[in-house]
């Protein structure tokens, strides 16, 4: 759903692929959401067939195609490790001898590379990552839950820091038991599209 501004100044709703406007609760005006609702269908029908292929795979096919994606899931995750890190070097080293932006660039790729190319470091950079990165969203979740309990309770308020802590150590636990558990881990099964919005 979109906003803009109507004839009178007021907000309106309006389709996401054009201007027209909508009554509330409306994503797409009659043209768009027709186009949308082909491109879903077609989205499902590819989702069913590969689903299909999916069902009619032996335990060996299906363990070696969630072992390929785990394999690409981590190589993302590592290739997002190195250029972190890369980065954070090229921001240091600019920081402190003024390199030029093009031997900043090359010590990213050269990360990167690194990272990526090399079997035991890209598995353990590209989990990490995903752990720190599950870590970051339980812990800002519970922070949240933190933040607005410290509004309605004075014993809260009262221990914000200690609370924030236990919240993040929560946070960060439980993202390394579900990596360690496997519950981050991706399948090769296929996902079913959405529905477009009305």
């Amino acid at each position: 759903m979109a906003f803009g501004v109507g004839r009178e100044g007021k907000i309106v709703h309006t389709c996401r692929d054009c201007s027209e406007e909508l009554p509330p609760g409306r994503s797409y005006c009659r043209e768009h959401y027709e186009q949308a609702l082909a491109e879903y269908e077609a989205s499902l029908a590819d989702y069913e067939r590969e689903l299909a292929e999916w069902r009619s795979m032996s335990d060996e096919e299906r363990a070696e195609a969630n072992d390929e994606a785990e394999s690409e899931s981590v190589l993302g995750f590592a290739a997002l490790c190195g250029a972190i890190l890369g980065g954070g070097g090229w921001w240091y080293l600019y920081a402190t001898r003024k390199i030029d932006v093009l031997y900043g660039l090359m010590l990213v790729v050269g990360v990167v590379a690194i990272v990526v190319v090399v079997p035991p470091l890209r598995y353990a950079a590209g989990k990490l990552t995903r752990t720190t990165a599950f870590a970051l969203l339980y812990a800002a979740v519970l922070l949240a839950v933190v933040w607005l309990l410290s509004k309605i309770s004075g014993v809260v308020s009262d221990n914000l820091k200690w609370f924030c802590i236990g919240a993040a150590s929560v946070g960060t636990i439980a993202a390394a038991v579900r990596e360690l558990l496997g519950g981050n881990s991706v399948t090769g099964e296929p996902i079913k599209p959405t529905p477009p919005p009305a």
